[in-house]
């Protein structure tokens, strides 16, 4: 009898239906892990401010933090936390520039980081712009001393010494900077050539601030602007004083320069001479001192040696009228009418390149000093 070939026989369908089962749930873990690594993985979508780059920057690691911050953007060029976190990062390296850039980008600002760019700006020659940012953070914040000092510094720089009287009007009304404000308030007067406000103005930061340890602008200058603005109305001995108190605790060539000049309106030459020379001794390039030094020699008809204190003065002060005007007078007394000519062929070349003078070597009238950055009002 032949046989016939059977078939194994067929799993009994409930075990096909639970292997079937285990292979779909192995899928479902599958995708569920992989999910899983993927939102470990990926590159946030955002950038996180308080993050890994905030606590490094924290720390006083900026570049770090930097680094972070430009990697991320390096995919999203237009994330606001990253562009904000760039800027802090180059603020705290000095880089001015790059941060303002970053800032233009960036938010949401804090009051500090409005600070931070607004002084980026003064840095960075653009005054006007730092100025609206300043005004921005008075009008949210009208009692922020810090702005209105900034603000006000800015102004002054700008010469705009009438916007400046309200500022520091308003910081005289704030508890605690009210020596700040009398301080603004006289550098305004003095700069807009209001001379007895100034001198008042000076005079009650004297009264609260007799060390002058809180003022916003460096002790000479301050001393500069108060004996300068005496002199203006006429009180000539008042300036002296002061000029001699502030040099006990100030050795400053610009002060012995000065005071120079108050004893020879006094009639005390012996002691001008003296200031003078002990100011170039200390400063040989105190240009004022040389020009007063020569103005005393031509008084004593020694011309050799006005010609020596009117060159050195010339030289220091290239684009300057008056030591060459001087020292054309100089060579004259000498007889030597060539020299005395190329003198006054320069002084006159100067006059046309520059504005009228309107003080001392044809700087203006708040002293050569005080045009300088240095010696802007500082917060």
């Amino acid at each position: 009898m032949a046989c016939s070939k059977t078939s194994p026989p067929a799993p009994p369908r409930r075990l096909m239906l639970r292997g079937g089962a285990r292979w779909v749930a192995l899928a479902v873990l599958f995708a569920a892990a992989s999910a899983l690594v993927w939102s470990w993985t990926r590159p946030p979508d955002r950038f996180d401010l308080d993050g890994r780059a905030a606590a490094a920057l924290a720390r006083g690691r900026p570049r770090t933090a930097l680094r972070d911050a430009l990697a991320f953007l390096a995919r999203r060029p237009a994330d606001p936390a990253a562009n904000l976190m760039a800027a802090r990062c180059l603020v705290r390296l000095g880089r001015h520039a790059e941060a303002e850039r970053h800032f233009t980008r960036a938010e949401p600002l804090s009051a500090a980081d409005q600070h931070d760019r607004a002084l980026g700006l003064v840095l960075l020659d653009r005054p006007l712009e730092a100025a609206a940012l300043y005004t921005e953070l008075i009008d949210t914040s009208p009692n922020d001393v810090l702005a209105l000092k900034r603000l006000a510094a800015v102004r002054l720089g700008l010469a705009q010494a009438r916007e400046v009287v309200p500022i520091a009007e308003r910081l005289i009304q704030i508890p605690g900077a009210e020596v700040a404000g009398q301080t603004l308030l006289a550098y305004a007067f003095h700069q807009g050539k209001h001379f007895k406000q100034a001198a008042a103005a000076a005079q009650r930061v004297l009264e609260l601030d007799p060390q002058l340890d809180a003022i916003p602008i460096p002790r000479a200058l301050f001393y500069t602007h108060l004996a300068l603005d005496l002199m203006a109305i006429g009180r000539d001995e008042p300036a002296r004083r002061h000029l001699e108190h502030a040099l006990v605790r100030d050795d400053d060539a610009s002060l012995k320069e000065l005071l120079g000049v108050v004893c020879q309106r006094l009639g005390q030459l012996e002691e001008a001479e003296r200031n003078w020379r002990e100011a170039v001794s200390q400063d040989p390039a105190n240009a004022d001192a040389w020009l007063d030094l020569g103005r005393l020699a031509m008084t004593r008809r020694d011309g050799r040696e006005a010609v020596r204190c009117f060159e050195r003065a010339a030289q220091l002060s290239s684009q300057a009228v008056e030591p060459l005007y001087n020292l054309s007078l100089a060579y004259r007394m000498l007889g030597d009418r060539a020299a005395a000519e190329r003198a006054r062929q320069r002084a006159d070349a100067n006059r046309q390149a520059a504005p009228p003078s309107q003080g001392g070597m044809g700087a203006p009238a708040d002293t050569v000093q005080s045009a300088t950055p240095q010696h802007q009002p500082q917060p």
